[in-house]
């Protein structure tokens, strides 16, 4: 043990040196504006929740949150053009992604309705190009908050308006509540929320003072608003992310007030439930047997298509066709369970991939948390941790319906794979030699031998 400044350390102090975690080198922040590009991502987030053409009919045919999209991705080839840059992708999910949708297309060759999975697949490259947009625009810290603001912010429009239509008596007794456009459905709006939760759970601590409020009130807003959809999947879905946001990083009281909210909304569920299609009660067994039933009718269609399926978005269809003896099929039934839905609809290789590119994007944001939290990072470390846990949000509100063309996953998964790469510590660049000025081989010159002092060979002569 080698002594600094005269002071021998003693081998406990070395000991907790060497287990001291050394600071992460984290992606410096930009100073300069943010591009256009990524402000126009910002006005899309926002009016994908606001569904603008339902309010204002006039604006139907011009499509504002598409039309902003294609605008983005527009201005975003043209910045990566003058910077000299390719458009970034995250190994593997990307990659992953991308062979997905090459899937998805040639599943369109066996479809049942070939034109009807040609739409899907157009409308599967929509939700994939926002992805990329989220994916190539997020590229700081600031940006990601600003993200995550935005989607919280947006995801206030469809739950504040369904509270106020069930405030004003819109809903009868029994009825649930639920909003316009992509968010009629109670279900869709529950899950949409539930992917929410977290994000507005982890802004809210580093948040500056008037913002603080303004998150904790909107994850209240979304909790009020999925117990009144009186959704089945929803409620599963809050409980898990509820329960893994106060375990992930809450304090010892946060999480004893998370256990009573919880138990409350349990209480809430089991007291209050008035669904008038399940008799008042939250499980009932026609409701079971149906959800089991259409499970049978997809392990079917992957029976009869096992490599690509029944085509996306037919597995709707294939319900008359595949749908055991004693089901209804005087209606169609879509399928009500996303992994069901991606083997039905996309195969064994789709279905594959699909839960690869879920896995490893899940994978990645999980040890980018780990990684930040061992650095002393927790502000950065409560982010990625949230988004990781709204898709955990994302496959436990599937277990009970279909959501495979929605875009709020895919949403996730960009902002998970753009927080992975920001975590990442920078790579060391490589440096050449430069060559030598004079000749076309380096030439290396003989070592001097070292001269001896005078009075070194004063004494060697007279000793001799």
């Amino acid at each position: 043990m080698q002594a600094r400044d005269g002071v021998i350390p003693s081998p406990a102090a070395a000991a907790a040196r060497r287990r001291s975690p050394r600071p992460l080198p984290v992606a410096p922040q930009s100073a300069s504006p943010a591009p256009w590009s990524f402000r126009l991502l910002l006005l899309f987030l926002l009016l994908l929740y606001a569904n603008l053409p339902l309010h204002f009919p006039q604006l139907e045919q011009a499509g504002p949150a598409q039309t902003v999209a294609v605008a983005a991705l527009v201005v975003l080839f043209f910045e990566k053009w003058l910077a000299g840059r390719a458009v970034r992708l995250a190994w593997p999910e990307s990659y992953l992604l991308l062979g997905f949708v090459g899937i998805a297309g040639l599943s369109v060759v066996g479809a049942l309705w070939s034109r009807y999975a040609a739409e899907q697949v157009v409308d599967l490259l929509k939700i994939v190009a926002a992805y990329l947009l989220v994916l190539n625009t997020v590229d700081s810290w600031r940006r990601l908050r600003l993200t995550m603001g935005a989607l919280v912010v947006g995801g206030l429009v469809p739950a504040v308006g369904s509270l106020i239509g069930y405030s004003q008596g819109d809903y009868a007794r029994g009825q649930r509540v639920g909003w316009v456009g992509i968010f009629e459905n109670p279900n869709d709006l529950a899950y949409s929320l539930v992917l929410l939760l977290p994000l507005a759970l982890a802004l809210a601590p580093r948040a500056r003072l008037l913002a603080r409020p303004f998150y904790w009130g909107a994850a209240l807003v979304y909790t009020a608003a999925i117990l009144l959809s009186f959704s089945r999947g929803g409620l599963l879905g809050l409980w898990v992310v509820a329960l893994l946001c106060l375990l992930s990083w809450g304090s010892a009281s946060a999480r004893i007030l998370g256990a009573l909210v919880m138990s409350a909304s349990l209480v809430f569920a089991s007291s209050f439930w008035t669904r008038d299609d399940t008799g008042g009660e939250i499980l009932d067994q026609e409701t079971i047997e149906l959800r089991l039933i259409t499970i049978k009718a997809g392990a079917a269609m992957l029976a009869d298509r096992p490599i690509l399926g029944v085509g996306l978005g037919c597995s709707l269809l294939g319900w008359p066709l595949y749908a055991p003896p004693d089901a209804p099929t005087d209606y169609w039934l879509h399928t009500h369970n996303t992994v069901v839905q991606v083997f039905t609809e996309t195969g064994l290789l789709g279905g594959t991939v699909f839960l690869l590119v879920v896995g490893a994007t899940m994978v990645g944001a999980y040890r980018a948390a780990r990684r930040l939290r061992r650095s002393g990072r927790r502000d950065l470390h409560r982010l990625v941790a949230s988004i990781g846990i709204s898709l955990v949000g994302f496959l436990v509100c599937g277990l009970t319906a279909g959501y495979l063309l929605s875009w709020f996953p895919y949403l996730l998964l960009g902002l998970a794979s753009a927080a992975r790469l920001l975590a990442e510590p920078p790579r060391p660049v490589a440096v050449a030699a430069p060559p030598a000025a004079h000749s076309r081989i380096a030439r290396t010159a003989p070592p001097r031998r070292p001269r001896t002092p005078p009075r070194t060979r004063l004494a060697a002569r007279a000793a001799r």
